[in-house]
C-alpha cells in the first residue's frame, strides 16, 4: 500500500480523503441525537484543564472538533495532525488568522510524523485507531510514542483480546487489542475508569515520572449513568441519522465503484503506452546507431571526395600541360625519327626486358585500409597476419600499427585509412583476418586492384593469392591466436590454477577477468581486485562455454569484467543464462573522448545495453566526473580511483652516466597520447637520453627531425618486469596526455622512485597543492612548458617523493574505498 493520497491507498484511508468535507455536517447531526459526542468533549476539557500547562497533540484531529474548545484552556498549547486535507476546511471558520498554518499538519497515512522526538507532553486520540488496518497499527503506535515525552491518552474501542472487524463503516473499522500491541513494544497500556458506554480509555506512560491528571471517580460515574439513562430517548430519535448514513454509504459505494472502473481503464491505457514506449525506445536505439554509422561513413566519403577532387584538379592541370607538350613534340622532326627507331627489333626486345624486370624485381603488394565497412560490420579494422619470414618485409603508414597476438605471433592492424607495403619473401600469398569488426581493404599487385570485404559473422582467416586474384576463407582455428582456445589449453593454464587456488583460500567473494595483452588494464585490475584471470578478447562460442565453466566453478559470487574486450558480451549473457543470481560488474577504463573510436564506442554501447537489460549489476568508471554525466542511466554507476601500491617493489636509482634519462612510454600514438609534443619536450632538455616506445615509424622520424638523443627504442610489447625496472632507472617519465582517466603509469613511476610529469586532463594531484604545482604541466601542447616541468621535477626529486608518500596516505585508502563501494552494489 502506498503512503500518499493516490490510488495506492487502502479504501478506509481513501474514504476520509475523498468525502471528509461532508463529515462536519454529519457530526453536527449526530450530536443532536447521540449524547456520546457531548460526553467526550466534557471529559477532555476537564482532563486537559487539570493537565495544563502542557504541549498537546491530537492525532487524527479531523475538522478540529476537540481542538476548538481545548485551544481556550489557559497554558495549553494544542496541535493537530490528520491524513485528510478535505477535513481541514472547517477550521478556517473559527481559528484565528495563521493558527491553522502554525498548529496543523497534514501527512500521508503511514508516513513518519513531521515532529521531533519527544516534542509533546501528551498525545491523544479519539476514535481514530479503529480506522487503522491491523497490519499497520503497530507502525502508527510507534510514531505516537516517538513524538511523546509524557504519556498517551487513547479513547478507543473497549478492551479486547483479539483483533476483530467492528463494522464495514468507512470501508472498515477494527477492534484492536491495544494492551497486547504496547506490551510487544515494552510499554504498559493501562485501562482507566471510563465514563463512556461505547469507548475504552487507556493511558500509556512513555516517561514513568511524567505528571498525569485524573478526573474524580464520581464525575466519571455521573457521566456514564447519564448516557445509560438517556439511551432510550436517543434510540428513538436516531432514525433520520441512520437513514442519512445509509444513503451516504450507498453514495460512497457507487463512487468507489466508479473510481475502481476508471482506475482499471487508466491501468490498461498506461500498460499500452508503456509497451509502445518500450518498442519505440528499441527502434530509436537502432535508428540512432544506424544514423551514427551513416554519418561517419558520409564524413569519410566526403573527406575522400575532397582528396580525390584535389587529385583530379592536379591531374587535369598535368593533362593540359602534357597535351600542349605532346603537340609540340609530335610536330618536331626528332619525333618522327624516334618513331622509326621505336619500331625497330632492338627497341622491341628492350621493352620486353624492362617489363620482365618490373614483374620480377618489384613484386610489392600494397594493402590499403579504406576506413570503410559493410553495413553489418561493427568496425573498419583490417588485419594482416605476419609470416615468420615476412616481418622485415612490411612497412605501414597512416593508421597501420603492429599488434602482438595472445600466442606471441605478430600482426599489422589498421582501424582507419593507411597503406601497408608487403614484400613477400616467397610467393605473393597474404593471410588476412576476417571477423565481426572487419572493414574493407584494397589489394594492389602488378597494377591490378582487388577489393576484399573482411567482415565475417564468425572469426576466420582469408588467404589471398595476389598474383592469381584467388581468395580463400578458412574457419577461425587457422587464426594464430588463443581466442578460440579453452582455459585448459591456454599456455597460461598453470597461472590460472594458481590464481584460482589463491582466490579460494582468500575468502573473497569477487573474481576479476581481463585480457592479458592490455597491459595497463591488467595491472590496474590486479591492483584493484587482487585476483584476476586473463581471458582473451574475441571469444568463440566454444571458448565462451569453457570460460563460463571455469568462472562458475570458481565459487565466486561476483565477477568483475576489467575493461570490456570483444566477446565479453557473449560471456556475460552465458553466465547470466546459466546462473541468474550471479552478480556481474564492469570496470570501464575509457572515457567520453574515446567515443569516436570504433572499439571504445562498441564497448561502451555494449556495456550500456547489457546494464540497462539488468545483466550487469553496476558499472564503474575510472574517469572522475563521468558518473555525474551518466546519472540518468537506469542502472547503478560508480567512480573507481586507480592506484599503485607503494612498497610493492624496491625503488631504484636513476642511471648515473652524466645524462638525464627520460622515458616516453605511452601506449600507442593516437591524438590523446600526445607523443610528438613529449618527444619534442625531451629534445629541449640538455644532456638528455630518450628511452622511447614506438608504435609507428613516423614517431622515430619526428625524433630525428627534432634531434632527440635516442638511447633505447622499443617496438612492441615490453614485459612487465622489464618495464618496471626501466621506469625506476629513469630520471623522469613523461606522461603528458590530452585526455586521461587516472593514469597508472605515473603512479607506477612514483612508486618506483622516479618523478613523472603528467597533463591536466586527469584527477591526480588536483587537491595536493605541491604535487599539482610540480607535476601537472598546464599546457600539454607546449613542449617548452613540458620541458620546464620535467627539468624542475628532476631537481626537486626528493621533496616530490616525500610529498607523494604523504599524498598516498590519504589517496590509497580513498581509492580502496571506491572499490569497496562499487562491489557493495547489489
Amino acid at each position: 500500500m502506498g503512503e500518499g493520497g493516490g490510488l495506492g491507498v487502502s479504501p478506509n484511508y481513501l474514504w476520509w480523503q475523498r468525502v471528509g468535507a461532508a463529515w462536519p455536517d454529519e457530526v453536527k447531526r449526530r450530536k443532536r441525537h447521540r449524547l456520546l459526542y457531548h460526553v467526550e468533549e466534557v471529559f477532555l476539557a476537564e482532563y486537559f484543564a487539570r493537565q495544563a500547562p502542557a504541549r498537546v497533540l491530537e492525532f487524527g484531529c479531523g475538522f478540529g472538533r476537540h481542538l476548538r474548545y481545548l485551544a481556550g484552556i489557559e497554558q495549553l498549547e494544542v496541535h493537530g495532525f490528520d491524513q485528510s486535507e478535505t477535513l481541514l476546511g472547517e477550521m478556517q471558520g473559527w481559528a484565528p488568522p495563521g493558527w491553522v498554518e502554525e498548529r496543523i499538519r497534514v501527512g500521508a497515512p503511514l508516513a513518519p510524523l513531521p515532529y521531533r522526538d519527544g516534542e509533546f507532553d501528551v498525545v491523544f486520540t479519539v476514535s481514530v485507531l479503529i480506522h487503522n488496518r491491523p497490519e499497520h497499527l503497530e507502525r502508527v503506535l510507534r510514531e505516537l510514542v516517538r513524538v511523546c515525552r509524557g504519556h498517551l491518552l487513547l479513547i478507543e474501542n473497549v478492551p479486547v483480546s483479539e483483533t476483530g472487524l467492528s463494522s464495514d463503516e468507512h470501508d472498515g473499522c477494527w477492534l484492536h487489542p491495544l494492551q497486547r500491541h504496547f506490551a510487544r513494544m515494552g510499554l504498559t497500556c493501562e485501562p482507566l475508569p471510563s465514563c463512556f458506554v461505547e469507548h475504552g480509555v487507556y493511558r500509556v506512560r512513555v516517561d514513568p515520572a511524567a505528571r498525569v491528571a485524573d478526573l474524580h471517580p464520581t464525575t466519571l460515574e455521573n457521566l456514564r449513568r447519564m448516557q445509560e439513562e438517556m439511551a432510550g430517548f436517543f434510540e428513538t430519535s436516531e432514525t433520520p441519522v441512520a437513514v442519512r448514513l445509509a444513503e451516504m454509504t450507498a453514495d460512497r459505494d457507487r463512487l468507489w465503484e466508479e473510481v475502481q472502473r476508471r482506475y482499471q481503464d487508466y491501468e490498461e491505457v498506461r500498460a499500452s503506452l508503456a509497451s509502445q514506449l518500450e518498442r519505440l525506445s528499441a527502434m530509436l536505439y537502432v535508428v540512432t546507431a544506424e544514423r551514427d554509422r551513416l554519418s561517419t561513413e558520409v564524413q569519410q566519403l566526403a573527406a575522400e571526395c575532397r582528396a580525390r577532387e584535389s587529385e583530379a584538379h592536379a591531374l587535369a592541370d598535368r593533362v593540359r600541360w602534357l597535351d600542349a607538350e605532346l603537340g609540340r613534340v609530335v610536330g618536331s622532326r626528332s619525333f618522327r625519327l624516334t618513331q622509326s627507331l621505336a619500331a625497330s627489333p632492338p627497341a622491341q626486345l628492350a621493352r620486353r626486358a624492362v617489363w620482365w624486370m618490373k614483374d620480377h624485381l618489384h613484386r610489392d603488394v600494397r594493402v590499403r585500409a579504406t576506413g570503410r565497412r559493410s553495413p553489418e560490420s561493427a568496425g573498419a579494422e583490417v588485419w594482416v597476419l605476419e609470416r615468420p619470414d615476412a616481418g622485415a618485409g612490411m612497412r605501414g603508414g597512416g593508421h597501420w600499427r603492429k599488434r602482438e597476438m595472445p600466442d606471441g605471433s605478430r600482426a599489422w592492424m589498421a582501424d582507419g585509412q593507411g597503406t601497408l607495403v608487403v614484400r613477400p619473401g616467397d610467393g605473393v600469398r597474404l593471410r588476412l583476418r576476417a571477423h565481426p569488426a572487419g572493414g574493407i581493404a584494397d589489394l594492389r599487385f602488378l597494377g591490378r586492384i582487388r577489393q576484399i570485404d573482411l567482415y565475417r559473422a564468425k572469426e576466420a582467416v582469408v588467404e589471398v593469392d595476389a598474383a592469381r586474384g584467388e581468395v580463400r576463407t578458412f574457419e577461425s582455428p587457422a587464426l594464430p591466436t588463443s581466442a578460440s582456445s579453452s582455459p585448459s589449453s591456454d599456455p597460461l593454464a598453470q597461472s590460472w590454477r594458481e590464481t584460482l587456488e589463491r582466490f579460494r583460500s582468500s575468502g573473497q567473494d569477487h573474481l576479476a577477468i581481463c585480457p592479458a595483452q592490455w597491459l595497463g588494464v591488467a595491472t590496474a585490475v590486479r591492483t584493484m581486485f587482487r585476483h584476476a584471470l586473463h581471458v582473451p578478447e574475441l571469444l568463440e562460442p566454444a571458448a565462451v562455454d569453457a570460460y563460463a565453466d571455469v568462472l562458475l566453478e570458481s565459487g565466486a559470487r561476483k565477477i568483475v569484467f576489467g575493461g570490456f574486450a570483444r566477446g565479453y558480451d557473449g560471456l556475460v549473457q552465458e553466465l547470466k543464462r546459466r546462473r541468474p543470481t550471479l552478480k556481474l560488474y564492469v570496470a570501464w577504463y575509457g572515457n567520453a573522448a574515446q567515443h569516436n573510436e570504433d572499439y571504445s564506442r562498441w564497448a561502451f554501447n555494449t556495456i550500456h545495453t547489457l546494464a540497462e537489460a539488468g545483466l550487469v549489476t553496476c558499472v564503474g568508471h575510472t574517469k572522475v566526473g563521468l558518473e555525474k554525466s551518466l546519472r540518468h542511466c537506469q542502472y547503478p554507476v560508480r567512480t573507481l580511483l586507480l592506484w599503485y601500491p607503494r612498497g610493492q617493489e624496491t625503488p631504484a636509482e636513476p642511471i648515473a652516466d652524466g645524462q638525464l634519462h627520460l622515458g616516453v612510454f605511452t601506449a600507442g600514438s593516437g591524438w590523446r597520447k600526445n607523443i610528438y609534443n613529449q618527444i619534442s619536450a625531451a629534445a629541449l632538455i640538455e644532456r638528455h637520453a630518450l628511452h622511447l616506445k614506438v608504435a609507428y615509424s613516423h614517431e622515430l622520424e619526428w625524433a630525428r627531425i627534432v634531434k632527440a638523443n635516442l638511447s633505447e627504442v622499443f617496438d612492441g610489447h615490453i614485459p612487465e618486469e622489464t618495464f618496471h625496472q626501466l621506469l625506476g632507472r629513469m630520471h623522469c617519465n613523461l606522461y603528458v596526455t590530452f585526455s586521461e582517466n587516472g593514469p597508472l603509469l605515473p603512479l607506477e613511476s612514483l612508486g618506483l622512485g622516479t618523478v613523472s610529469v603528467i597533463g591536466p586532463a586527469g584527477h591526480l594531484f588536483r587537491d595536493h597543492a605541491y604535487l599539482r604545482d610540480r607535476l601537472i604541466a598546464p599546457y600539454p601542447d607546449d613542449p617548452v612548458v613540458i620541458a620546464e616541468y620535467a627539468h624542475r621535477a628532476i631537481a626537486d626529486r626528493e621533496q616530490i617523493l616525500q610529498a607523494y608518500a604523504e599524498f598516498c596516505r590519504e589517496y590509497i585508502p580513498a581509492a580502496e574505498r571506491s572499490v569497496e563501494e562499487f562491489l557493495a552494489v547489489e
